[in-house]
């Protein structure tokens, strides 16, 4: 099993709005790639300053390597992805076996 663990520390002028559709197309990603097993996302519920100001992430979670390598090069993963990257100052992506 493979946890890919997402965290976003946002741009300062991006709107809730915005956040909630990015994890939107992230979350549809899994009508589209068979490969992901489970996900969840959200909002940081963490209000302390422990959490660097990465306020929304994603978990999701794959059979083994392969799944993830196809989640990766999906083309529609990579479009979802750039959304991320639109919207966001920081991101850390994080993949955990176990």
């Amino acid at each position: 099993m493979i946890t890919h663990v997402v965290l976003l520390k946002l741009k300062p002028r991006t709107t809730e709005e915005q956040a909630s559709a990015a994890l939107k197309r992230i979350e549809d990603l899994r009508n589209v790639i068979p490969e992901i097993s489970d996900v969840t996302l959200g909002a940081n519920l963490n209000t302390s300053q422990a959490y660097c100001g990465y306020t929304h992430g994603f978990v999701m979670h794959f059979e083994n390597e392969s799944a993830l390598k196809v989640y990766a090069e999906n083309p529609t993963h990579q479009e979802a992805g750039a959304g991320l990257v639109a919207i966001s100052e920081s991101i850390i992506d994080f993949d955990l076996q176990s």
